[in-house]
């Protein structure tokens, strides 16, 4: 029997999973525009680096300065502008799209939204040897926010890298 025109509870909810997949994979896949004073990363992508630079650059770490001394993320930006191609920038921001979402999914609750525990035991998992694809991605965020940091002159005194290019009189 047809029931054409009739708009049933199970076609309802069919039409708002597909319209919900399709909002969420666009959402995923479309770039946002530059922060303001960025070159490259969105406001969320901002928002998911301060995340990672608290729990990577903790108070009282081993070379000094914090993530609340050092702009971790205005760094990163610089440095996907003048170090990377096009291509390897956008699959950097979509790692970062990955952590955020991959911790919404397994947590319940945004990477750049949980609590300092939460990121690092995420941090933890993905850090972990297997699987290898996973491990990995943590590795090139690691690096660029490595560089990052490192490339402050704060950070660069503590270490005393300065003192290392002085000729003494």
């Amino acid at each position: 029997m047809a029931t054409t025109g009739l708009v049933t509870r199970r076609s309802l909810l069919r039409a708002s999973f597909l319209i919900a997949a399709g909002v969420g994979a666009g959402s995923f896949a479309w770039l946002r525009d530059p922060e303001p004073g960025y070159r490259w990363l969105s406001t969320g992508e901002v928002a998911i680096l301060e995340a990672l630079s608290e729990v990577l650059f903790q108070t009282g770490n081993a070379v000094g300065p914090d993530h609340t001394e050092v702009d971790v993320p205005a760094a990163a930006d610089r440095l996907l502008d003048t170090n990377v191609d096009a291509e390897k920038r956008d699959a950097f921001r979509y790692l970062l799209r990955t952590l955020e979402i991959g911790t919404l999914v397994s947590r319940g609750v945004v990477f750049s939204e949980a609590s300092a525990e939460v990121r690092a035991a995420v941090l933890a998992i993905w850090g972990q040897q297997d699987p290898f694809p996973r491990r990995l991605a943590l590795d090139s965020l690691k690096t660029v926010l490595g560089m990052a940091y490192f490339s402050d002159p704060a950070v660069l005194r503590a270490v005393g890298y300065g003192d290392l290019c002085k000729v003494p009189t």
